[in-house]
């Protein structure tokens, strides 16, 4: 409802930053202030353009982040073993044609624009 009345009062692009971490993925980088996080998403009105952030680069860090959220280091295992080697400080973000393509469109719905939607009821094609 909040990112619905966001949109209607900016229509054009901009950007959100600094979600709280309790609602960001394990790998996200706190900000200074631990409570928000170093990420963003870009918006147009109320289509999610892309969303990234700072991603953290220190495996104990990492270990730490994934037991907070709940998550078996062990499932992680492989992942957490490329940290051995020294992992530089990155960041990232996921661009998702679907959003532009539902803006480039002027479609109401971005399920018009991706050929097998995904839903929490039906994550096969």
């Amino acid at each position: 409802e909040a990112l619905r009345k966001l949109g209607i009062e900016l229509p054009g692009y901009y950007y959100i930053t600094h979600y709280p971490m309790s609602i960001k993925p394990f790998y996200i980088m706190p900000s200074k202030d631990p409570k928000y996080s170093e990420s963003f998403d870009l918006q147009k009105g109320m289509l999610e353009l892309t969303s990234g952030g700072t991603r953290v680069h220190n495996k104990v860090q990492l270990e730490n982040a994934l037991e907070s959220k709940g998550l078996n280091t062990v499932s992680f295992e492989s992942h957490l073993k490329s940290f051995d080697y020294g992992m530089p400080p990155h960041a990232g973000f996921g661009l998702g044609i679907d959003r532009w393509l539902t803006m480039l469109c002027g479609l109401d719905d971005i399920r018009e624009a991706v050929m097998y939607p995904r839903t929490p009821d039906r994550l096969d094609p």
